[in-house]
Formats: structure tokens, C-alpha cells, sequence
């Protein structure tokens, strides 16, 4: 009976084989519950969705998870439906998250239902009466009768019975049903009732014959309907009939029948969580209230005058500290005392000091923090709190009204013990020294930034503007969503990983628990503190469970994220330390030198005396022998002695060269030392070191004999009396004394260069540099290891709080001077950090260590010096060579003249080269001139020798200097007609470049592409639409260049590179393949990296050749430059980092009279490879002979860097680099307004690239029947069938194709592929590679891979009167818009519309470096007969900085060259923008671009 239908279960059971809905009209706004679990998306067009009698499309599918049809995509329901059908999918047992539902009218989608996309899908159960948009749940169930629906078809029987004694006939049967139902599913959150009366002429339902009935006869007429039993209903039914006799009057009935359905009981609950700041305002104003996920992070540094400080207590001690500023705070005296006979000091404070182990913890402390600037004894106290707990946060407030003190000083105490002082810096201003003496402006190494430690303080705030700690309030609203009143139970609520749930029920009045049909309402606040400075996700969980009068509980979760991404910023800390070990046999006579502690360098004495005969503990006045001697090989001749012994030295030949071959002997021909050496090596003898089963004298003379490396001749022979006046810095000809037994010159020193990343963001450094002396050497080295605790993979990566130490190695000779000197090692430190905001794009940071040499006694009397050496002292040795770059090929000559091996081999280098650092040069020469010099020089004799080598460098064809060359990385401006690439080889992870995602896409294969030199790689470069356009395609070798064009094209706006193992280009041997954008209308710079490859070179017409390398002069200038004698030349040889030039052969047996200077001078060339930062290093020597015989030399030694120029990712505020080079301006961007580039770019983003905005002109002619075959073509996708194709040719054509996206395959007669991708309505097609025909392919679009067919066609392209190409003629689906024909090299272009595209855009104007808060832009453009297009665009919120291009957007507009509607119409676009400088917003700027051009 249908008075006795049950209603079923609105929650459906596990996974049911049918859904049914109902299909109504509504958009995904209409609904106030919508369920979890499904993303319902309306579209633009979502007005013209089907009403009324109107039909409407929908489309389900169901992609499929099944092992067997993994991916396969299902469509399970496809037709036409009105409002009210019923729609029945097949499910087949599939989980509801492999559905999504299309609604479609007139051809396009206008909604969205899809389940696919939703991460909650699966967790949330179906009930029936969920409105999904346009659908509406009805029935869930396996098909076997028992299933759960809502809509249960009923039928009705009107049985008619003849009661009279007459016979009858029926005349009417007429039905009328009033109906009323009661939609408690809320649309806008109320019930609503829908129906009426309804009426039907049921005779039809009667058969003709059945309509006669004798007394007691009957008959029947049945209907079926359809009734909903989950929705509060009425269906009143009331049936009318008639029937006449044969004669008499006619007689009537009527009967009723009346069904009452129930709404569903079921208990449905749902909680919904928000989050919004909380403000100091009344508790009912939400304005200035933000959503908790929209919370900005503040600036991290702090900026301005700071007058309030924020810290949190940690507890911890001062191994915790994390910050950047210096260990040691110097304190300068005020110099205010009255007592004049007190002198002012400067006092010195330690960052952090612990006190009785320090903080413990686990008691609250009270912090007192005074101004730490005064050294009065009246100190103002600024702030003291007592009973500060672990993770509570206490104010410090400037002092009275004025600012905060430079200096802070807190001190923590337990009860009434001190445990830690800690001591703040707080201006930027402030710049400490502690023997690291920073840049006289401020860098983010001195500042004061959120979330610094200074032991167990933690900064927070600085100032209400930039604060760490947030209150925040969460928001816990309860819905009754069901059908049934309800009566809260349950109320949880978990916070991130917090291991048991906070218990909200209690805080719920009890008469808020209970809950109507559809009622709403806000059940608890709660307050709480979000720290916005630390990267997390902060998830809330809540839960919450009803209980209804009758049925089952029901329950809800609900979750809350705010992800907290602070603001990166960067920040390097960089420090010199320098140590030597006593180990290492250090004495100079204090104490026994056994001490292995490390010693400061700079707390290093020289030796207590010079002789080393004279005992200071010996009674007697008796010289002492000296055992043992070290001694530096230099290389001179025995005229150059210095030393208080008589004929100590004879020479051979022309004497000692570079390296000798030197044996050493006592007076009974014990071998003391026997080995060869080279210029700066050390000669360590021991003369007591005699066996002991020999009772032989100890040794009191040295014998010593050289010999020439090459034919074996004796050099030099030296003689030494040990027992007789031996003194430190005496130089034996060849031999230079350095240390005698406990004395020594020469101390090994380690420098440790520590770079710590205290910023919030893993950084890149990109340069490390150690100055000393004036020269400049680079410490970055991609293969360093270092003794970092942190291990990580790429030493120049360093993760927030990790660090590096890089050492070197070197020489302190302690003996040098005899006056105080000081030997200053300055540490340059900069790096890259990826995108940051604020003014941590500025990251670098100076530290330098200086050794003060104390004064060196006077050395004891010695025997009448020798003339002094008449050549400078030996220079600093050379580093290893590195190989010569590879020059660019038919662009520059790099081949030096051949030249005969070296005479001498290069100098080597004096001490171990450190690990795994680059030779640095040393401190101070191994050598020097004996000091003190003799009171007076001797004059030159006429039978001397002297000649003199200077070498320089220009580059060639230009007057200024190589080190000042500079090849930035250069923006490209303009479309390149031609480009070279160096092969690098290696992965995708070298690439360097600022494309984003969308432009620059790299992906590695197998093992990649090899990175050993000379290895060979096949290389294709192509466009990216259809490989059409073949740029390159041959074998190319790792550290090769090759060159991309298509003469006389500019190159597409997009290319591809792929890297093949060889020329047999089958997906099997691909190593690398990637896109990226080339036609410069986005970053494109000189010097990018692209995966394995890199731009080395681009030409364009604006720019025109831009390139990264140069040649290099270097002239060798000889001169005899003292009167008196001439100069034969005997040997001239040039030791580089790039080989070897001797020029030996060219200059021996030259005669330079007194003060002749060698013309021309030798010279030779090689090409700088920019790319790379290279340290250019050229030791140049001489040697000459006078006609009488004697010798004489000269060096010269040439260093510079180049290769230095910096990234556009780089700030601009770096220090300088070389002492080469010209500083960088660093302006003060407190005081500098910032300084904008307004951009407006016009392209012509067709016809074959040959226009541009300011030559746009119609086709010469319409037709293309110049012969041949085109160069170029252009086609638009309109859409169409063949029957209206407009071309007179006859072509093949089958088919229509008219949706808005096709997948469109464009193959040549030659089978070239033109075109093959995924094409939209009006989209362009440019295709190059034309030859007789094409044969076009247009297919549908399935799961953006190609479908099915819908249209094909093959024509012909010859530029021929038959093929009659001509413009606008269309071709099926496609349009012929564009011709390029060839005469010679002349390219013609006949294009029936030109597509112009303007960007907006703007940037810092180059050279300047102060950033940029953009206020306000404004565009405003089009033709001159029409009304202007204005346009206001919203400032981004990230700060305009140096390396930044912000684009607004893009206009179109595709002009029609045919029509004549743009002959002689002037267009016009203008962009004005306004802008602050972000560091002083009372100093604005703004800049306006315009781009004008005409038609012709």
C-alpha cells in the first residue's frame, strides 16, 4: 500500500553499483550545504544553463582505478535532460572519487561536478537529498530491488463498478491530484514548499469496449507516478467519473485517496572552523580583522628607529645564541669624566656570557636590562621584569621618549644569581669590531633581526609593526544539516601535533546544545598566539557529535590550516681566524716551545735575537755552533750576499737558475742534504745528527754545492762555519737563512675562513674572496670539502644555520721588518639566496683579521755588505696553470706564435698547496731584502749589467686595461637572429637562469649528458610547435660552441634542445631535452645556463653582437734602463695561467745600449673566456749579460681577475670586486628615492617575425604565385565543415570540426611534422618545412592527448596559379592568413592580419638599486577612432627590487590588413606608474612609457 512505504536510510551503504539525481538548475553558490568531498564549479557562461522545457547535456565519466583499466576513462551517462529528469549512473561498485559530471548548454560546459579533485573525497559518506550544483541525490543501490530511493514509482488503480440494475456507459474519467512537498534540504538555509492541482482525463486509460457495463460488471484504469518519500509531502488524489444508460439520467461518483510521506530523520551535523586575527578594538568590530591564512609575515629586519623590543625567554645558554652580530662589543668611552687625570678606555663586552653553568630552564628568572652604552655608574635601567617563565615574552621599551640605546645589556638571574648577561645591538647604525672590522655601511650582518637568540633571549618584535607573535582567535560554528533536531554530545578540538584533545563541551551553555532543523549558531571562541616568523602548519582539528530524539548519533570533523611562511630573507656571516700551532717547533727562544696550544697569529713574537751563535744562558763569550738550519732556496748569485762570513760563496757559469740541484755536506762528508729544489722551496739541515756507534767530532762547517737541473754542471758552491757569525735573514747566495735551532723566521700559520647562513633561507655563495697585500684571490671552489658538522651535498649550499670553513695554509715571517707593520686578510662573502622579499636581498658580509708585526731586533754587525741585488725581490709565486679557453670559433684568433719549451720550468709554489682551496699567493714574498739595508748604496760600476721586464695586458684594439673588462650578464632586448651555445655537458641541476617554470622546463635522461672535455653529444635544436624549424642538428663535443639561426628569420619565441648519446635520434638515446624562452620578451640573459648548455653569444638588431669573450694583449716591455753598459739579451719566457710563451729564440743575442728599451716590444694573444671567473696570472723573466761577462735578471709578475661581473640575481649594492676594477655605487637607500622603468612592449607575435609594431603593412599581394614552394605559412583555427570551405582549389576533405579545442596534426608532403599539439578557436599556426602539400589531421581532445577524429583534408602549397593559395580563403576548419615567399635572400611577407600583443610592464631603471613599493598603474591604449581602453592594475604586494620585472598583463589585438579599416589609423598605448621607495616611503617616484605606431 502506498500509505505504508517506509522510508529508507538517507545514509547510503559502502559502495552502491547505481546513483540517481535529479537534474535542476542551480549554480554551486545556490546551495548553503554543500557536502565535502566533491569540487562544483561554475563557469562564465553558467547563465545560459537549460531552464524550463529548455534541455541541457550532461556528461559523467568515471576514470578508473582497477589494476586492468588502470587510467582508462569510462563515460557512464550522456544525454539530453529538462528539469525534474532523473539521471541513473552505473557505477558498477566504483567509488564515487573516480566520477566527474559535465553540465552542458549550447555547446559549451557551464558547470563542473567533479569528485576526482577533492582530498576529502572517500572520508565523507553520500546521503540521500545532497545537492551537488545541478544534481540532487536520490537513490543509492545495487539494482536488486533493494535499494535505497528516495522517488519510489507507485501505481494507482481506478476500478469503476456498474451497481445499478441498468446497463452503462463510462463518458468520464477525470484524475485531479493536489500535491505539496516540503524541501528541508535548504536552499538559502529554508524549508520550501512546492506544488498545486493538477488534472487528467483518464478515459483514454479505458479501452472502447470495456466501457460498456452490465449490472455488477467492472472495469479499471491504471497510472503511474512517481512520489518522493524523503521529503514532508501531500498527494491528495481525487478520481471523478460518469456514465449514461441507454435512456434516463446520467449518474456519477468520485473517490479520494490521500499519501502523507515524512522527511528523512536522519541526524547530520556539520562544524565549520574559522580563524581572524584579533584586534585591540571592541570585541563586535571585525574591521581590520584578517583571516588567519592571509596573515602577512613582517619585514625580518628591523628597520627605522626601534622603539620597543619584544623577546621571549628560552632558557637556555649561550651555545644557543644565533645571530650575526659580533662576539665582542666594543664600547667607546664617552670621554665625559670629570677627573681629567683619568684616561678614557673603551671598554669591551662579551655578545653573551654564562654565569654558574647558566641558565637552567626549568625556573622562572628576572631580567633587568640597563642602556648598555654608558660607563657611568648611575646606569639607566630600561626595563625590569621579575618571574619570566620559559616561553613567555616580556617588553623592553625605549627609555623615556627618546630612541632605544645602540647598546643593551640584560642580565638573567635565578633568585639572586646571576646566570647570563647578554649584550644587544640594537641600532643599524651600530657597527662593533671585534678585530672584524666591518664595511662602514651597514649590512644584514650588523642588524637586528626577528627571531635573533642572544642565549636565552629570542627577538620578536621590534615595534607593533613588525611582530612575530600574532593573537589570533579560532571561530567554532555548529550547523544542523539533517532533518532532525539534535543535541550536542561531543565538542573536541586538537592542535597540530598536541598528543590529547582539548575538551570543548564544557564551555557550551547547555542551552546552546540543542539544535532545530537548519539551525546555525557559534558555539565557542577561543584565543591563542600564532607565531607568524617560524615556517609550519598549524593544523586545527575539530570534532564534534549530535545525538537526535530517535535514530543514530552523528558526527563531524572538521580541519583548520594556516601554513606560516615567514618572509626570507638573507643573511651571511662571515670570520677570519688565524692560529698556529707550537707544535710545529716554534720557540724564538721563550720558554721550550713545547706548548701545543693554538696561538693567535697575531700574538706571535719574532725571535728574541738574530744571531744564533750567542746563548743568552752561556757564561762564556764564546760564539755557540749552530746545529741545526733552515734555510729558503732564492736562486741568487754569490755578488748578492749578505751575511757576516768572508768568502762563503763561489759561483759557476751564470749561477743558480730556478731550480737547482743541491748537496750538502759537514767536513767529514756526512750528507746533510740532498735533493733538488725550486725558488721558495725550504733546505732543512741538522749537523748533530751524527749515528751514534761513530765518535766523530760534530760538525762545524757546511759545505753546500748547486748544480743545473738540465746538463748536471756545477752552479755554486757555499761554505759556512757554523761556530762563526751566523744571523737570521743572511743570504748564502742561493741560500737565505730562516731559522737556526730554536730561532726561527718563517712560522706555518693557518687561516680559517668560517661562513655561517644566519638568515632564514638556504643561500648559494656565490663569492669568496680573500684580500691581502692589495691582491684579490677567489676561495670558491665547487669541489670543496670542509670540516662543516652539517654534512651537505653541495658545499656552496648552505641551509639555515649551517656553515663552512675553508682553510689556508701560509707563512708569517716574523722577520721581515723593523718597524711595526700590519699584514690585514680582509674576507669578502656573498651569496644568492632564491626569491626573497624585503632587504634581504642584500647578502653579504666583510670580516677581516690583521697581524701586527712587532719591531725586529737589529741584526748583530756583519762584514762589509755586498752590493745590493739589483733586481726586486722574487714575486709571489703563480698558481697552477688551467687549461686556455676554448675560443669562439671564425670570431677571434687566439693562437700565440709558436714558441720552443721553457728555458727554465715555471716557478713553483713555495709551500703545500691547502686543501681544497686554489693556491693563495702568499702573505709576504718567501724572500726579502736583508734588513737593515747598508747606510749607503754603492754607485754602479761601468763593466755591470742591469735590464729591467714589465708586462701589461689591454685588450686588443682598445687602450684600457684587461682587469677592467666587464661582460655583464647582459639582458637581451631584441628578438636574436642568431645565437651560440657552449656545451657544457652535465645534468639540469647546473641550470642558471631566471625563467620561471612555465618557460624553462628541464628534464635528464639515463645518466645525463657527459661532462669530461672533448666527450661528443648529438644536439637538435628546434621550435617547440612542431619541430618545423630545424636550428641545429649535428655532434657537438663538451666544451664546444655551436650556432642557432634560420637566416633570414628572427628565431621562434621558443626552442628546444635536445641532447642525444648519438646521431641515431630514437627516444632510447635521448640524455637531456629541454624548452626555454628565446625571444628575449622575457629574461634572457648573456651567460645563462640551460641544463647543459649555455648562451655564449646572441645578435639582434638593437643590441647587435653581444658576446662573453675578448681577446687579450699582453706586451712584454724590456729596457736597460741605467746608463753606463749595454744589455745582451740572453733567455725571455712568459709563465701564464694559459701555457707557457717563450720567446728565447726571438730576443737572444739582442744588444740594448744604455737606456734603449727593446722595440717592438714581444707580445702575444689569447682569448678570456668571461663565463667563468678566471685568476689571470703572468710571471715574466729575463735574463741578460753586459759585453765583460756579467749576469743580470729581471721578473715581473701580473695578476688580475676577470669574470666577475654579476648576475642579475645578485644585488647591486656588492662590494667591489678586484682593486682592478671601479666600485660599485652603494647608495644609502634611506636617502636615495627609488627610480622606475615604465615598459610598454608592442609585438607582432605573427607573420613570420618579419614584423614589428612600426611596420605593420597590408599584403602586396593576396594570392601566393611567386612559384615554388612557400617559406612560411600561417593558417588560424576557425572551425567549419568541408562543404563551406571558400577556396576554389579541389582538395580532399571529410568531416567537421567546430569545438573550442582541437588537437590539430599538420604533416608536409615530405612528411616533416609543421604542427602537432593542442590548437584553440582564432589560435595562429605558424608553419615552416613547406613543400608540395599538407595533410591536415583535426581530432578531438581526450585527457589533453589526441582523440578522436573529426576532420581530415590534404591540399596543395605550391606558390602556383593551380594551387590558388590566397588569403582569407579558408580551408575546412582552417584559414589562410599568411605567405613568406623568397627572392635571394629577401624575404617577402603578405599577412592578412597582424596579431599585436602589448605588455605592460616595469622595473627599476638600470643602474639603480633602491627598491620599489609599488602604489598605483594605470594603461591606457588603442586606435585613435575608437574609445580608449583604461585599465587599472593592483599593486603587488612583494617589493620591486633589482633583479625584478613586474609584468601587469597583456593586451591583444589582431588588426585586419585587408579590410582597410586600419589604413592610417594611429594606435596608441601608454602605461603610468607610481611607485615608494620601500626603505623611506616619504620619498616617492613614478615613470610612464608609451609605445605609438601607424598602419600604413
Amino acid at each position: 500500500d502506498c500509505r505504508e512505504i517506509e522510508i529508507p536510510d538517507s545514509r547510503c551503504d559502502g559502495n552502491p553499483e547505481i546513483l540517481s539525481f535529479t537534474f535542476e538548475p542551480r549554480s554551486c553558490g545556490d546551495v548553503i550545504f554543500v557536502p565535502d568531498g566533491v569540487v562544483c564549479e561554475d563557469f562564465e557562461d553558467f547563465g545560459t544553463i537549460a531552464i524550463a522545457n529548455d534541455s541541457s547535456e550532461v556528461v559523467c565519466r568515471r576514470t578508473t582505478s582497477r589494476e586492468e583499466e588502470d587510467g582508462m576513462v569510462i563515460v557512464v551517462f550522456d544525454q539530453e535532460v529538462q528539469a525534474g529528469d532523473l539521471i541513473v549512473i552505473p557505477m558498477n561498485g566504483i567509488d564515487i572519487c573516480e566520477l566527474t559530471c559535465d553540465i552542458i548548454s549550447f555547446g559549451s560546459v557551464v558547470q563542473s561536478l567533479d569528485w576526482t579533485k577533492e582530498t576529502t573525497c572517500g572520508e565523507e559518506e553520500l546521503f540521500l537529498k545532497d545537492i551537488y550544483g545541478s544534481l540532487q541525490l536520490e537513490g543509492c543501490g545495487s539494482g536488486s530491488g533493494n535499494d535505497q530511493n528516495c522517488l519510489k514509482e507507485v501505481e494507482y488503480t481506478y476500478t469503476i463498478e456498474n451497481i445499478h440494475n441498468l446497463p452503462m456507459e463510462v463518458t468520464l474519467l477525470e484524475r485531479m491530484r493536489f500535491t505539496r512537498r516540503v524541501d528541508a534540504n535548504a536552499i538559502n538555509g529554508e524549508s520550501e514548499s512546492s506544488g498545486g492541482t493538477e488534472t487528467i482525463d483518464l478515459i483514454d486509460k479505458i479501452e472502447v469496449e470495456d466501457r460498456f457495463l452490465e449490472p455488477g460488471e467492472t472495469t479499471e484504469a491504471i497510472e503511474n507516478d512517481v512520489i518522493d518519500v524523503c521529503a514532508e509531502g501531500e498527494y491528495e488524489t481525487t478520481v471523478r467519473v460518469k456514465a449514461d444508460p441507454p435512456e434516463g439520467i446520467p449518474c456519477q461518483d468520485e473517490d479520494m485517496y490521500v499519501i502523507l510521506t515524512e522527511p528523512l530523520k536522519d541526524c547530520r551535523v556539520d562544524l565549520d572552523i574559522t580563524c581572524e586575527t584579533r584586534t585591540s578594538d571592541d570585541a563586535e568590530d571585525s574591521g581590520g580583522r584578517v583571516e588567519c591564512t592571509e596573515i602577512d609575515a613582517p619585514e625580518p629586519i628591523c628597520e627605522g628607529n626601534i622603539e620597543e623590543i619584544n623577546f621571549t625567554y628560552l632558557g637556555t645558554d649561550c651555545s644557543n645564541s644565533f645571530n650575526s652580530q659580533p662576539t665582542l662589543i666594543l664600547i667607546e668611552s664617552s670621554g665625559d669624566d670629570e677627573d681629567e687625570d683619568d684616561e678614557d678606555e673603551d671598554e669591551s663586552l662579551l655578545q653573551c656570557e654564562d654565569f654558574d653553568g647558566g641558565p637552567e630552564g626549568n625556573m622562572a628568572v628576572s631580567v633587568l636590562c640597563i642602556d648598555g652604552t654608558s660607563f657611568d655608574d648611575d646606569v639607566t635601567v630600561i626595563v625590569s621584569v621579575n618571574r619570566v617563565a620559559v616561553g613567555q615574552s616580556f617588553a623592553v621599551p625605549a627609555p623615556g621618549a627618546g630612541p632605544m640605546p645602540d647598546v643593551i645589556v640584560c642580565e638573567i638571574q635565578e633568585g639572586r644569581i646571576k646566570k647570563q648577561t647578554v649584550t644587544i645591538l640594537s641600532s643599524i647604525n651600530n657597527n662593533n669590531d671585534n678585530n672584524n672590522n666591518q664595511e662602514e655601511e651597514p649590512t644584514h650582518a650588523t642588524r637586528l633581526a626577528l627571531k635573533d637568540r642572544f642565549g636565552s633571549l629570542q627577538v620578536e618584535s621590534c615595534n607593533n609593526e613588525q611582530n612575530c607573535l600574532v593573537p589570533i582567535t579560532y571561530t567554532y560554528t555548529i550547523n544542523n544539516v539533517g532533518q532532525t533536531p539534535m543535541e550536542l554530545t561531543r565538542l573536541e578540538r586538537t592542535v597540530s601535533d598536541d598528543t590529547a584533545p582539548m575538551d570543548l563541551l564544557p564551555e557550551v551553555d547547555d542551552d546552546d546544545r540543542t539544535f532545530g532543523v537548519g539551525e546555525s549558531r557559534v558555539v565557542y571562541e577561543e584565543d591563542d598566539i600564532l607565531d607568524v616568523c617560524v615556517e609550519s602548519e598549524v593544523v586545527v582539528v575539530g570534532v564534534v557529535e549530535a545525538d537526535p530524539p530517535e535514530g543514530v548519533p552523528c558526527l563531524d570533523v572538521d580541519e583548520y590550516v594556516i601554513p606560516t611562511i615567514p618572509d626570507k630573507f638573507c643573511r651571511v656571516d662571515a670570520e677570519v681566524t688565524c692560529t698556529s700551532s707550537n707544535s710545529n717547533g716554534i720557540g724564538n727562544g721563550i720558554g721550550n716551545g713545547d706548548d701545543d696550544d693554538d696561538q693567535d697569529c697575531d700574538d706571535i713574537p719574532p725571535p728574541e735575537r738574530f744571531n744564533c751563535n750567542v746563548n743568552d744562558n752561556d757564561n762564556d763569550n764564546d760564539n755557540d755552533c749552530v746545529e741545526s738550519l733552515t734555510f729558503t732556496y732564492v736562486g741568487r748569485n754569490c755578488r748578492e750576499d749578505f751575511n757576516g762570513q768572508e768568502d762563503s760563496c763561489k759561483d759557476f757559469g751564470i749561477g743558480p737558475g730556478i731550480n737547482s740541484r743541491i748537496i750538502c755536506t759537514n767536513e767529514f762528508n756526512r750528507v746533510k742534504f740532498r735533493d733538488t729544489v725550486t725558488i721558495g722551496d725550504r733546505v732543512v739541515i741538522d749537523s748533530a745528527e751524527e749515528e751514534e756507534e761513530e765518535e766523530e767530532e760534530e760538525g762545524k762547517v757546511l759545505n753546500c754545492e748547486l748544480f743545473d737541473t738540465e746538463n748536471g754542471e756545477r752552479t755554486q758552491e757555499l761554505t759556512l762555519n757554523l761556530c762563526g757569525d751566523v744571523s737570521l735573514k743572511s743570504v748564502y747566495g742561493a741560500l737565505q737563512l730562516e731559522g737556526c735551532d730554536e730561532l726561527t723566521c718563517l712560522v706555518d700559520i693557518t687561516y680559517v675562513y668560517r661562513i655561517q647562513n644566519v638568515g632564514t633561507d638556504e643561500m648559494d655563495v656565490t663569492r669568496v674572496e680573500r684580500i691581502r697585500n692589495g691582491q684579490t684571490l677567489s676561495l670558491l671552489d665547487d669541489d670543496n670539502d670542509n670540516d662543516n658538522d652539517n654534512d651537505n651535498d653541495n658545499d656552496n649550499i648552505l641551509n639555515v644555520g649551517e656553515f663552512t670553513e675553508i682553510e689556508e695554509d701560509d707563512i708569517l715571517d716574523v722577520c721581515t721588518t723593523s718597524v711595526e707593520a700590519e699584514i690585514c686578510t680582509k674576507l669578502v662573502v656573498e651569496v644568492d639566496p632564491p626569491e626573497v622579499e624585503g632587504e634581504g636581498e642584500l647578502c653579504l658580509d666583510v670580516d677581516e683579521y690583521c697581524i701586527v708585526t712587532d719591531s725586529n731586533p737589529t741584526l748583530p754587525p756583519t762584514q762589509t755588505p755586498t752590493p745590493p741585488p739589483t733586481e726586486p725581490p722574487t714575486p709571489s709565486p703563480t698558481p697552477p696553470p688551467t687549461p686556455p679557453p676554448t675560443p669562439l670559433p671564425s670570431r677571434v684568433d687566439s693562437n700565440p706564435p709558436e714558441t720552443d719549451p721553457p728555458t727554465d720550468p715555471p716557478t713553483p709554489l713555495p709551500t703545500p698547496l691547502p686543501t681544497p682551496l686554489p693556491t693563495p699567493t702568499p702573505t709576504t714574498p718567501p724572500f726579502e731584502d736583508p734588513s737593515p739595508s747598508p747606510s749607503q748604496m754603492p754607485s754602479p760600476v761601468d763593466d755591470g749589467c742591469y735590464i729591467s721586464v714589465d708586462a701589461d695586458c689591454t685588450p686588443s684594439g682598445e687602450s684600457n686595461d684587461c682587469g677592467s673588462v666587464v661582460v655583464t650578464r647582459t639582458r637581451c632586448e631584441d628578438r636574436p637572429l642568431a645565437m651560440v651555445f657552449r656545451y657544457n655537458g652535465g645534468l639540469c641541476d647546473q641550470s642558471d637562469n631566471i625563467q620561471n617554470s612555465e618557460l624553462f622546463q628541464c628534464f635528464d635522461f639515463q645518466e645525463g649528458p657527459p661532462v669530461n672535455a672533448g666527450d661528443e653529444s648529438y644536439i637538435t635544436v628546434t621550435d617547440i610547435k612542431g619541430g618545423s624549424i630545424i636550428y641545429h642538428a649535428d655532434t657537438v663535443r663538451v666544451g664546444g660552441e655551436y650556432t642557432v639561426l634560420d637566416e633570414p628569420f628572427q628565431v621562434e619565441a621558443n626552442m628546444n634542445i635536445t641532447t642525444w648519446r648519438n646521431d641515431n635520434t630514437i627516444p632510447q638515446n635521448i640524455l637531456q631535452t629541454l624548452v626555454f624562452h628565446s625571444s628575449c620578451s622575457q629574461n634572457l640573459f648573456l651567460k645563462d645556463r640551460f641544463g647543459a648548455h649555455q648562451l655564449v653569444v646572441f645578435v639582434n638588431e638593437e643590441q647587435g653582437l653581444r658576446s662573453c669573450f675578448f681577446n687579450a694583449t699582453f706586451n712584454l716591455n724590456i729596457a736597460n734602463d741605467v746608463q753606463g753598459t749595454g744589455a745582451i739579451l740572453q733567455r725571455l719566457s712568459s709563465n701564464t695561467n694559459y701555457g707557457l710563451f717563450n720567446f728565447t729564440n726571438e730576443v737572444n743575442g739582442i744588444f740594448l745600449e744604455p737606456g734603449e728599451t727593446l722595440s717592438p716590444s714581444p707580445s702575444f694573444d689569447v682569448v678570456i673566456d668571461l663565463t667563468v671567473v678566471t685568476n689571470n696570472v703572468i710571471f715574466t723573466s729575463v735574463l741578460a749579460r753586459s759585453e765583460e761577462g756579467f749576469q743580470c735578471s729581471d721578473s715581473d709578475f701580473l695578476a688580475f681577475v676577470t669574470g666577475l661581473a654579476l648576475p642579475p640575481n645578485v644585488p647591486t649594492r656588492a662590494p667591489t670586486g678586484a682593486p682592478t676594477r671601479t666600485p660599485l655605487p652603494t647608495p644609502d637607500p634611506q636617502d636615495t628615492a627609488c627610480s622606475l622603468q615604465s615598459i610598454v612592449q608592442c609585438d607582432v607575435t605573427n607573420a613570420a617575425g618579419l614584423f614589428e609594431c612600426d611596420n605593420i603593412v597590408p599584403p602586396i599581394s593576396t594570392e601566393c604565385t611567386s612559384g615554388g614552394f612557400p617559406r612560411e605559412v600561417e593558417f588560424i583555427y576557425r572551425g567549419g565543415n568541408c562543404i563551406d570551405s571558400s577556396t576554389p582549389q579541389e582538395f580532399f576533405c571529410n568531416g567537421a570540426a567546430d569545438l573550442e579545442e582541437v588537437w590539430i596534426t599538420i604533416i608536409s608532403g615530405n612528411n616533416n611534422i609543421l604542427w602537432n599539439r593542442i590548437t584553440t578557436r582564432n589560435e595562429f599556426m605558424d608553419l615552416r618545412g613547406i613543400d608540395e602539400s599538407i595533410d591536415v589531421t583535426i581530432s578531438t581532445v581526450e585527457n589533453r592527448r589526441v582523440g578522436d577524429e573529426l576532420q581530415s583534408m590534404t591540399f596543395n602549397t605550391t606558390c602556383t596559379a593551380a594551387s590558388q593559395l590566397r588569403l582569407k580563403d579558408t580551408f575546412g576548419a582552417l584559414q589562410l592568413v599568411e605567405f613568406t615567399t623568397l627572392d635571394g635572400d629577401d624575404a617577402t611577407v603578405n599577412a592578412a592580419f597582424a596579431n599585436v600583443e602589448i605588455t605592460y610592464a616595469v622595473e627599476l631603471e638600470g643602474g639603480t638599486s633602491t627598491r620599489a613599493r609599488l602604489v598605483s598603474a594605470t594603461s591606457t591604449g588603442g586606435p585613435s577612432n575608437e574609445e580608449l581602453d583604461v585599465t587599472d592594475y593592483d599593486p603587488p604586494a612583494e617589493v620591486l627590487g633589482p633583479r625584478d620585472t613586474h609584468v601587469f598583463g597583456t593586451a591583444g589585438i589582431v588588426l585586419d590588413l585587408m579590410n582597410g579599416s586600419t589604413e592610417g589609423v594611429d594606435y596608441s598605448y601608454v602605461l603610468e606608474v607610481n611607485a615608494d621607495s620601500a626603505s623611506n616611503p616619504d620619498l616617492p617616484c613614478s615613470n610612464t612609457d608609451r609605445v605609438d605606431f601607424t598602419v600604413e
